[in-house]
């Protein structure tokens, strides 16, 4: 069964502010947020039930 994953328009913008924010206070910072929202979405598409 293939899954797909649907993220709103309002929900990217709102990642890509997180993002902005949290590279703001150490550049490190917004890439391990990014890092962590793909791992969690990965986890979401590998087991979503």
């Amino acid at each position: 069964m293939a899954v797909t994953l649907t993220i709103a328009k309002a929900a990217e913008m709102d990642l890509r502010e997180a993002f902005v924010w949290y590279g703001e206070r150490e550049i490190s910072l917004g890439f391990r947020f990014e890092e962590n929202i793909t791992n969690a979405l990965q986890s979401i598409l590998n087991n979503p039930l």
